[in-house]
């Protein structure tokens, strides 16, 4: 875990500075690891398709949040942010090379640093 080191149920500041070197520091693999082990919350060694959807949630927020869709309708920017979701889910289920309906961290990292629309995110 790469925040709450001490388990204390808080975050230091140490455990922060830490963690922020980690996201400004320039290694991709670092963030899909980060990004990977926050969201892999059974620790289980893969990421299932719960923890799929929730990715896909998490990336659908950022991209949706501030004026990317300004001007368009309430039921627009609905139907925008679903077939926005949607296309994420689809691009991981992609990652699933193994076919087994999770993904290893070798699956995701490669997958993303393979996909320039993930990639980007």
């Amino acid at each position: 875990d790469y925040t709450d080191k001490d388990k204390g149920g808080f975050i230091n500041f140490k455990e922060l500075m830490c963690t922020l070197a980690i996201l400004c520091a320039n290694d991709p693999k670092t963030h899909y690891r980060m990004i990977y082990d926050v969201f892999d919350d059974t620790r289980s060694g893969y990421l299932n398709t719960r923890n799929l959807m929730e990715i896909a949630r998490w990336l659908t927020e950022r991209r949706c949040s501030g004026n990317w869709n300004e001007g368009k309708s309430t039921e627009k920017r609905k139907s925008m942010r679903k077939e926005y979701f949607r296309h994420l889910v689809s691009l991981l289920r992609g990652l699933d090379k193994s076919g087994n309906r999770k993904l290893s961290f070798t699956e995701f990292s490669e997958g993303v640093l393979n996909n320039k629309e993930l990639k980007d995110r």
